[in-house]
């Protein structure tokens, strides 16, 4: 092994030699030399010359830190061939350790004491302390750390570049004192002309808690920044949490495969002529939506009225000022007797939800801000009728409102408990937590999954839109289509509706309807036609969706920057921690 060279020699010697009258420990000098490779790789030695006073100890303990909270998330330096000497390079006993944040080295032999004074030589092997810029490229470093429980009479670090730089080129800074301290060092003096190998930076009394950092700027191209490549590499291997997206994305798409995905069905469709199982305009909607929306209640409200249990007026007024007309929807109750006829909860809940305090309501007036309660009741009622007759596997809603919540939680989460996270964690865990919530939430809109009978039923719902939707030219070729009157309008328009495709339906009783139905009056006075009935009818359940949605608003009342620019400070950049006596 390589010998220390004179001047340390001389150190050491005059360390020994020179009597103390004090009993505190303290270190007489902290040297250390740096040795900065081409591929970014740092040589440390660093020599400590330790006073134990009359104490009877086993040795010393460093701590190195090797994890930080830096670059938004963890960042960990990696420190390999850590050997202990003395001044005659001797080999010292040391256990090496992880505690907390930091490489522990418990150094000497905890058989034996000593006292006095002891030199130890540390020397290890980091990389990843490099910063990069786009100008420069810095090393930021901690040379002695602000944690050691003595004073510290004299410190130096002498740091070599991995090839002479034109003086001009290098810039250095360092700072002394205490943690935070802006206070330059004593000296600092590069090594050379015109052309410097390195910088040599001392301070002598740092009193304990206090710490030498330095700062050296290079120009770009002095050491070889890693690849892209590898830079990925390792910051994902610091910080596993951004591999959890990609986890729950997987996790997702399993989950999705075994319990979300509809079975396969016969994946051909038949002209049907009427709906399936005799399922309702609501209903229908939600076996293709997985979903019951505002337009298929308001499909609903026309099915009831067309069966006779409601009649829709269309309310034409002179705006104020005789600025246009305005337009609102009056629903009267026809039935007053008992329900018991109507063998669907959700119709029946829908009834009772409209006609809660009269039986004469407008959609605008009485309707508004008011019915959102009922529409939630009855797409409860619809989702759990479809869920028992074995349409779907689970109830559709709950299932989304369970990967919704869960998704929810783990946005809101972090965002609650942004800065504590920040602080603990940095941003790449809260952006992988988020992300991570914001897949489970999406997955959460296709996670319903319809079985055999709910795919069937499908199926049949797009063969009857076929019927409902072909032109008249090629109606020729449905056999024993079932004959165009007005009731066979009246009967499947809710369902034309809620399928999208009552324009179509209506043009092809295009001068079959032309009288007025009873169970819909138009105070207008204009021509009849099933056009227009479409038309209003479109109007209505425009109008009537925004009604049932509408509600009530509510009154309420460190590492890796640079060290220079004032960025700079004593305890700053990587190295650091500390030490004391065992």
């Amino acid at each position: 092994m390589k010998k220390i060279n004179v001047f340390i020699f001389c150190l050491v010697i005059s360390f020994l030699i020179v009597p103390k009258i004090v009993n505190a420990e303290e270190i007489s000098f902290f040297d250390t030399r740096i040795t900065i490779n081409k591929d970014a790789s740092v040589l440390i030695s660093e020599i400590i010359a330790y006073d134990f006073g009359q104490k009877q100890s086993h040795g010393i303990f460093r701590d190195i830190p090797v994890e930080y909270n830096a670059r938004g998330g963890k960042y960990a330096v990696r420190i390999t061939d850590v050997v202990v000497i003395d001044e005659k390079d001797a080999i010292i006993q040391f256990e090496k350790t992880r505690v907390g944040k930091n490489l522990h080295l418990k150094i000497g032999d905890p058989n034996s004491t000593l006292s006095g004074k002891k030199v130890y030589v540390i020397k290890y092997k980091i990389s990843r302390v490099i910063n990069y810029f786009s100008d420069h490229d810095e090393f930021y470093w901690n040379v002695t750390g602000n944690n050691w429980l003595v004073n510290i009479n004299n410190a130096s670090a002498d740091v070599r570049f991995p090839e002479t730089i034109n003086a001009a080129e290098v810039k250095t800074a360092c700072f002394a004192g205490p943690l935070n301290s802006t206070v330059a060092c004593q000296s600092m003096q590069n090594k050379g002309g015109e052309k410097v190998s390195g910088t040599i930076f001392s301070q002598s009394t740092l009193n304990a808690g206090g710490g030498l950092t330095i700062v050296v700027s290079l120009p770009k191209g002095v050491v070889i920044k890693p690849s892209n490549a590898s830079i990925i590499f390792e910051t994902v291997k610091d910080n596993l949490i951004l591999l959890l997206p990609i986890l729950v994305l997987i996790t997702m798409t399993i989950l999705w495969y075994k319990k979300g995905r509809d079975p396969s069905g016969k994946k051909t469709i038949i002209t049907q002529f009427d709906a399936p199982d005799g399922l309702t305009p609501m209903e229908i909607a939600t076996i293709l939506e997985e979903d019951v929306t505002t337009k298929s209640i308001s499909s609903e409200i026309i099915s009831l009225a067309t069966r006779g249990y409601i009649k829709i007026e269309r309310l034409e007024e002179d705006r104020i000022l005789g600025l246009g007309k305005s337009v609102d929807y009056r629903l009267q109750k026809l039935k007053s007797e008992s329900l018991e006829d109507l063998d669907n909860y959700a119709e029946k809940d829908l009834l009772k939800g409209i006609f809660a305090f009269k039986d004469d309501v407008s959609v605008n007036r009485d309707l508004k801000n008011k019915f959102y309660t009922t529409a939630e009741k009855v797409s409860n009622q619809v989702y759990e009728t479809l869920t028992g007759k074995g349409y779907f596997s689970k109830n559709p809603e709950k299932t989304r409102k369970f990967y919704y919540t869960t998704g929810l939680i783990l946005i809101v989460g972090p965002l609650v408990l942004i800065k504590t996270i920040l602080l603990m964690f940095g941003i790449m865990f809260v952006a992988s937590v988020i992300l991570s919530g914001v897949i489970i939430a999406v997955f959460g809109h296709i996670m319903p999954a319809k079985t055999l009978k709910g795919v069937s039923a499908r199926e049949h719902i797009l063969g009857l839109k076929n019927y409902l939707s072909v032109a008249e030219k090629d109606r020729i070729a449905f056999h024993n289509a079932p004959e165009k009157n007005p009731e066979r309008f009246e009967k499947l328009l809710p369902y034309a509706m809620v399928l999208g495709v009552e324009k179509e339906w209506a043009k092809q009783f295009e001068g079959i309807y032309n009288q007025n139905p009873g169970w819909y009056a138009d105070s207008s006075g204009r021509n009849f036609n099933s056009i227009l009935l479409m038309s209003d009818l479109g109007d209505f359940s425009s109008d009537a969706s925004s009604a049932f949605v509408s509600k009530p608003s509510t009154a309420g009342a460190g590492a890796g920057g640079s060290g220079f620019g004032g960025g700079g400070f004593s305890g700053g950049g990587f190295g650091g921690g500390g030490g004391g006596s065992w």
